[in-house]
C-alpha cells in the first residue's frame, strides 16, 4: 500500500511476487478507507495492535490487481495510516523488497539470488521441523545488483544496495542476528574505502559502579584526543571501551595497548575480561584449565547459575551436577539440610546457603559447590528479610564461605545480579588458589 506523506492513499503495489492478487478494503473508525493487497495486510494489523484501533478489514471479492504492473518510483512509503502522525525512531522500518522499487532500475527482483536464499531457509525450518511460509519466501527476494548478506543465525538475510553515490544497507533487526553480520560483512564494506581504521577494545569490570569508575579515571578522560575513553553500565557489571583511529592494526594497537594497561593497573582483579567475553566463561575456563570439579545447588536462581556456566564448551569435564532445590523439603532430601536449620532460621539464611553448598559439594565429591537462597519478590519479604536479600554459599576443598547481598530490581534482575555476582565472588577466590 503506497502512501502520500499528508495521509492519502494513491496505488496499490506489490513487487514480491507476481502474479494476481486478492484486494482487501480497509475501513477506520472515522469512516475512511483505503484498499490493501493481500500481501500486505500485516501493514495494517501492525499499525491495529500499535494503536489499538478497530480496523474493518473485508474482501472485495470481484477486485484483483496484476502484479506485473510494478510502480516505477515512489516519493514517500509510509505504513498506512488515517491520518499524519508523528513517528518515533522505534516506528521507522526499511523493507529491501520495497527499496526495489525506490531505487528504480532496481525493481526488478533478483531471482536467480532468490532460490538459493530460499532453499537454505526451507532447510532452516525442515532442522526444526516447521513448514515455511510466505513470509519467509518474501526475505528470500532482494533488488538486483544488490549485494546479499548472510545470515547464520536467523532466516532474513541482509542486504547492500548502490545508486548514485548513495548506498542502502539493510539487516535483520534482533542483535544476535545483527551484530553477527554487521561485524563480518557490513563492517569491512564500510572500511575497504577508508584511508584510516577504527578499533575499540572493551575492558569488562564487575564490582563497581559506572560513576565510581569514571571519576576513577577522570585524569584519563579530561586529557583523551586519540585513543578516546568510554564507560558504560550494564546489568550487573560496566565496560570501558578504548577505541583509537589510525593508518593500520598496528598503530591502532599501539595506541590502545598503554591505555588498557593503565586502567586494569587501577582496577586490578575487577577486570574480569575484554570483548565480547562473558563472566561466565572466565570462571569456567578456570575451572577447566585447573580441573576444578563442580556442582551447584540452587533455590532463587533456579538454574541460572548452572546453566551459565554450561554455556562454555567443554564444562562437561568438571561440571558434575546442577540441582533446583527450591522447596524446603527438596534441600533436606537432595542436600542434607537440616530441619533444625530451617524451623530456626529458615531457607533464606546464612546457615542454609552454607549447608546447601556443602550438601552439593559432598554428593559428588567435588573441588567446588555453591549455593543461592534468597526473595526475589516482588512477594515475601519482610523487614528482617527484605526482597532482594540473597545468601550464597561457596565451598572450595570443604572451607566455606557465605556471602550476603541485597539487590535490587524487578524478579529476573534479582536472580540475573545474583548469578553475576555468585561466579565472580567464585572467580576471585579461585585466583588466591591457583
Amino acid at each position: 500500500l503506497v502512501a502520500t506523506q499528508d495521509g492519502g492513499f494513491t496505488k496499490v503495489l506489490d513487487v514480491y511476487p507476481q502474479g494476481v492478487k486478492k484486494i482487501y478494503k480497509i475501513t477506520f473508525q472515522d469512516g475512511r478507507s483505503t484498499e490493501c493487497c493481500e500481501d500486505h495486510l500485516w501493514e495494517v494489523y501492525y499499525y491495529k495492535r500499535e494503536n489499538g484501533e478497530n480496523l474493518s478489514v473485508s474482501l472485495l471479492e470481484k477486485k484483483v490487481i496484476d502484479t506485473k504492473e510494478i510502480i516505477k518510483s515512489v516519493d514517500k512509503l509510509w505504513i498506512p495510516l488515517p491520518e499524519p502522525v508523528e513517528f518515533e525512531e522505534k516506528d521507522y522500518f526499511i523493507d529491501p523488497y520495497i527499496m526495489g522499487v525506490i531505487l528504480g532500475d532496481g525493481c526488478i527482483l533478483d531471482e536467480k539470488g532468490s532460490v538459493k536464499l530460499y532453499s537454505q531457509d526451507i532447510e532452516i525450518h525442515n532442522k526444526m521441523n516447521r513448514k515455511p511460509t510466505e513470509n519467509n519466501r518474501k526475505q528470500a527476494y532482494f533488488p538486483k545488483g544488490s549485494l546479499i548478506l548472510p545470515n547464520k543465525y536467523g532466516t532474513a538475510p541482509g542486504c547492500i544496495m548502490e545508486k548514485d553515490k548513495k548506498t542502502i544497507i539493510v539487516m535483520p533487526g534482533p542483535p544476535k542476528e545483527m551484530k553477527p553480520m554487521f561485524d563480518n560483512y557490513v563492517k569491512p564494506f564500510l572500511l575497504k574505502d577508508n584511508k584510516n581504521i577504527l578499533k575499540s577494545k572493551v575492558l569488562r569490570i564487575i564490582g563497581m559502579g559506572e560513576s565510581k569508575i569514571e571519576n576513577d579515571l577522570l585524569d584519563l578522560i579530561d586529557k583523551q584526543i586519540n585513543p578516546t575513553i568510554a564507560t558504560y553500565a550494564k546489568d550487573g557489571e560496566c565496560t570501558v571501551r578504548i577505541t583509537a583511529k589510525g593508518k593500520n592494526e598496528k598503530e591502532v594497537e599501539s595506541l590502545i595497548e598503554p591505555i588498557s594497561n593503565e586502567i586494569k593497573s587501577r582496577f586490578k582483579e575487577k577486570v574480569y575480561g575484554e570483548d565480547d567475553t562473558a563472566i561466565e566463561d572466565e570462571v569456567a575456563k578456570i575451572l577447566v584449565d585447573n580441573n576444578l570439579t563442580i556442582a551447584v545447588a540452587e533455590s532463587c536462581t533456579g538454574g541460572m547459575v548452572a546453566a551459565d556456566l554450561i554455556n562454555y564448551p567443554g564444562i562437561s569435564s568438571v561440571f558434575m551436577e546442577g540441582c533446583v532445590t527450591y522447596s524446603n523439603e527438596a534441600k533436606m532430601m537432595t542436600l542434607n539440610v537440616k530441619k533444625e536449620t530451617l524451623n530456626t532460621v529458615g531457607a533464606v539464611s546464612e546457615q542454609c546457603a552454607k549447608e546447601m553448598s556443602e550438601g552439593v559439594a559432598a554428593r559428588h565429591n567435588t573441588n567446588i559447590g555453591l549455593s543461592t537462597t534468597g526473595i526475589a519478590g516482588p512477594e515475601g519479604g519482610s523487614e528482617d528479610k527484605p526482597v532482594g536479600l540473597v545468601y550464597m554459599g561457596i565451598t572450595i576443598n570443604n572451607k566455606t564461605i557465605v556471602k550476603k547481598y541485597i539487590f535490587n530490581g524487578n524478579r529476573q534482575q534479582i536472580r540475573s545480579r545474583a548469578c553475576k555476582t555468585l561466579l565472580n565472588d567464585l572467580r576471585l577466590e579461585l585466583l588466591k588458589i591457583i
